[in-house]
């Protein structure tokens, strides 16, 4: 049987943006219920132990200068951690390790073209029209500097695909990323804990284990539908999942959604993390793909994730974007990771994902 349950604002997810939205509605005295399809809060920000290592799920930071600090402030989250720059970063060309600041400094040209594309040289005037990433870069006389700032943007922004990616928004994510991140002590579980006291606190009340199927609109506000259970709702917040998850609640709620779900372009990658006892190379410790794309960092001792001297080491890839069939099956799937056996070394349609990290993991941390 049905039953049905009548609130103020509704916020369907309980990841980082549901947590926050929820919190700030209830501080300004709303009713706010927040449904969470998984059997706990927090989403992709949730971490993990094991045998004395703190997990998070791939290799998260806190960027200084990011919205998100002075919000969190705002609701009295503290994230508190390290900032992991004051070590240089090591880049593979070839299968070579060499320090960054080494690779400029043979090529004061690169090096200068650089910094004139920091100051955002090339980037289209405020109304003009948009300029993919790809191609501000493709500018760049200098074939070093423009590699690594292709490499810097794919760090600072999680993705490769830099022909579909607005070169100012990239510019502006790659100057604040220059700015210093955290890594946080205690994983991003810490933000998370803290984020739901501050919830509770201010009233919010949560429903997990819920998935929600469908969001209509009506006369008097929205009717949600989550399993056996319904809810009308003044105001519903969503903060799951990307344009076509919303699509697939509300699929006639606007024209603009349904462009943006046919349009969207889900990123992915592929990560491994690894406790150890020791680090093999202790001064490799930041890498960073030149001829690839991916990536290598070791948390600690920056972060507290690890027990008796040990290091949490994550290892990412980014992986080709997805388009057409495979795109639209991507962004309509739960907005959780994948749930493979731990040692498997392919995904569920047979992609072999373990071996490329296991080999990048070779070059930064030989003998791990």
């Amino acid at each position: 049987m049905t039953s049905e349950t009548v609130v103020e604002v509704l916020v369907i997810g309980g990841g980082l943006a549901g947590l926050t939205a929820a919190t700030s509605v209830a501080a300004s005295g709303s009713q706010v219920v927040c449904i969470e399809a998984r059997s706990h809060v927090g989403g992709r920000a949730q971490s993990s132990t094991r045998e004395g290592f703190t997990f998070n799920q791939g290799p998260h930071a806190l960027y200084k200068a990011s919205e998100a600090v002075p919000i969190l402030k705002r609701l009295g989250v503290t994230p508190r951690g390290g900032n992991p720059m004051r070590r240089t970063a090591w880049v593979s060309w070839d299968g070579v390790l060499r320090p960054l600041p080494v690779v400029l400094a043979t090529e004061p040209k690169a090096t200068a073209e650089m910094l004139r594309f920091l100051r955002g040289v090339g980037l289209p005037r405020e109304n003009a029209a948009p300029l993919s990433t790809k191609s501000w870069l493709d500018t760049c006389t200098s074939e070093r500097a423009r590699d690594v700032l292709a490499m810097l943007t794919r760090l600072t922004s999680y993705s490769r695909d830099l022909e579909h990616y607005d070169a100012s928004s990239a510019h502006l994510q790659l100057r604040r990323g220059l700015k210093g991140v955290l890594y946080l002590h205690g994983g991003w579980q810490s933000v998370v804990d803290q984020l739901r006291s501050a919830a509770l606190d201010a009233g919010v009340e949560f429903v997990t284990g819920h998935k929600v199927s469908s969001v209509e609109p009506g006369a008097l506000g929205f009717l949600v539908t989550a399993g056996q259970v319904r809810y009308r709702a003044t105001s519903v917040i969503i903060a799951c999942g990307g344009p076509a998850e919303v699509h697939r609640m509300v699929p006639d709620a606007s024209p603009t959604l349904s462009a943006w779900a046919a349009q969207a372009r889900p990123i992915s990658a592929s990560t491994l993390s690894l406790g150890l006892r020791s680090l093999p190379k202790s001064k490799y410790r930041n890498c960073l793909g030149g001829d690839e794309a991916w990536y290598t960092v070791t948390h600690t001792p920056t972060a507290r994730l690890a027990d008796q001297g040990g290091e949490a080491v994550f290892a990412l890839r980014y992986e080709p974007e997805l388009v057409g069939a495979a795109a639209s099956s991507a962004v309509s799937s739960p907005d959780s990771p994948p749930d493979f056996p731990p040692d498997s070394p392919t995904d569920g349609a047979g992609t072999d994902w373990r071996t490329p990290l296991e080999e990048q993991l070779d070059c930064c941390q030989p003998g791990w």
